[in-house]
């Protein structure tokens, strides 16, 4: 899986309350489906739920979303182009702490595609296509 890591590496650097506060934003894998049809080989999809918490948040909330939807214009874009697609939905959650200051929760469907090569070897290598566009 490289889009947990790559959103979160995104989000640290978007978004400045976090930038000297890494340790708020936690990553969870939920719900998670493998897929493959052994068609070419043995390449596959993963389907699962992104559940994404920010704690004690006090910046603006909107520019958790802005951030947010700039990286899946590029690493998931369906999610954006189809919005009248439920399976699509992006859930959040928000808990006003103390007037100031939110905990966050966002639940984005992702999907990943892994592509296996056969080398001439026998050996296997995992490659990770770019997202359509």
């Amino acid at each position: 899986m490289k889009k947990p890591q790559d959103l979160r590496e995104y989000l640290l650097k978007s978004i400045p309350d976090l930038v000297s506060n890494q340790d708020r934003l936690d990553i969870f894998v939920e719900n998670g489906k493998l897929r493959s049809t052994l068609s070419g080989g043995y390449s596959f999809e993963m389907a699962y739920t992104l559940d994404m918490t920010i704690t004690d948040y006090a910046g603006d909330v909107d520019l958790v979303a802005f951030a947010l939807f700039t990286w899946l214009a590029t690493n998931q874009s369906e999610l954006m182009a189809n919005i009248k697609n439920d399976k699509n939905e992006i859930i959040f959650e928000a808990e006003l702490i103390d007037n100031t200051k939110y905990d966050l929760s966002i639940k984005i469907p992702l999907t990943e595609r892994v592509i296996s090569e056969r080398t001439d070897n026998g050996q296997y290598n995992l490659r990770y296509p770019p997202e359509p566009q």
